[in-house]
């Protein structure tokens, strides 16, 4: 995963052929481990004061879990909507 800070309030979350580690160890092909991660996929959280959108949900749960993590822990996001 790379974050890529666009704006103070604005971060994506990017998920893809070229993030530093792979996000999937499967070797099974089905949406995630060929299309989405092949071709890779951003999420966007606009966040202030303890509040958080993000924008797109993703492709697994897992992707939705470490940036819901990373809000938390590094934004300090206490309420966040998808």
């Amino acid at each position: 995963m790379k974050i890529v800070k666009i704006h103070p309030n604005i971060t994506a979350f990017y998920f893809g052929a070229d993030s530093p580690t792979p996000e999937s160890q499967s070797k099974e092909i089905d949406w995630v481990n060929d299309a989405c991660l092949n071709l890779g996929v951003a999420s966007y959280a606009i966040h202030k004061d303890g509040e958080c959108i993000v924008i797109d949900t993703l492709c697994s749960l897992e992707q939705a879990e470490k940036v819901k993590s990373i809000l938390v822990e590094q934004f300090n996001v206490t309420r966040l909507a998808v």
